[in-house]
C-alpha cells in the first residue's frame, strides 16, 4: 500500500460497515504494518510469501489469522510477480506455509481467472485434501451453480469464494449470491 493510497484505503474501510481484505504490494514490515493499520480484517500476501520464505514465516507466526496467502497456480506451478514468473511447486509451498501456521489460502487457477468457465474444482479438491488450511476459491466462477458446488465443498475446506467478472457481466447479483451461500 503506497502512502498516497493508504489514506484512501483507510477512509473507505473506516467509513463502511464491512469486512475488508487488503492485498497488493505487501512485501516488507513497513508495508505490512501500514496495511494492518487500516483496520482491515485480513492482509493477503502474494509474491512475497513465495520469494521471501523467512519474512513470510515470521509475519505469519506473528500475526496469525490476520494473514492469508494467495496462491496463483498454473497447473501445479505457482505464478509470481503478476503471473510472469514461476514461484515453485504448489504443494511444497502449501507444506511450508501450513507449517508456519498460515490460517487461510486463496487459490486461483490463473488459466480460469476471468474466463467465466467455472472454477478448477479438481485443483480446489486436491488442495483441500492435501492440507487442513481453509481455502477461498478464486477464478472462473460463472454461475450460481458454481457457488452451490463450492458450498457443497465446505466439509473438505472451502471457506469462501471470490467473484469478480461474473458480477460485472451481470450473470447474477451480489444479493443472489449471498442468498445462495447463507
Amino acid at each position: 500500500v503506497s502512502q498516497s493510497r493508504y489514506a484512501v484505503v483507510l477512509d473507505v474501510i473506516n467509513s463502511l460497515n464491512i469486512k475488508a481484505e487488503l492485498s497488493g504490494g505487501i512485501r516488507t514490515d513497513e508495508t505490512l504494518e501500514r496495511a494492518l493499520a487500516t483496520n482491515c480484517d485480513r492482509v493477503i500476501l502474494g509474491t512475497a510469501a513465495l520469494e521471501d520464505p523467512n519474512w513470510s514465516s515470521r509475519v505469519i507466526k506473528k500475526y496469525g489469522k490476520k494473514i492469508a496467502v494467495s496462491l496463483d497456480v498454473r497447473g501445479e506451478t505457482l505464478a509470481a510477480r503478476g503471473w510472469v514468473r514461476e514461484g515453485g511447486n504448489l504443494y511444497e509451498a502449501i507444506t511450508r506455509l501450513a507449517s508456519d501456521g498460515c490460517a487461510l489460502f486463496i487459490v486461483t487457477d490463473i488459466s480460469k481467472d476471468g474466463t467465466l468457465q467455472g472454477p478448477n474444482f479438481e485443483l480446489l479438491e486436491k488442495v483441500c485434501n492435501f492440507s487442513d488450511v481453509p481455502v477461498i476459491a478464486s477464478g472462473g466462477i460463472s454461475s450460481i451453480a458454481d457457488l452451490r458446488r463450492l458450498v457443497s465443498m465446505q466439509d473438505i475446506g472451502i471457506k469462501g469464494a471470490i467473484v469478480g467478472k461474473v458480477l460485472y457481466e451481470g450473470a447474477f447479483s451480489v444479493e443472489a449470491a449471498l442468498a445462495e451461500v447463507k
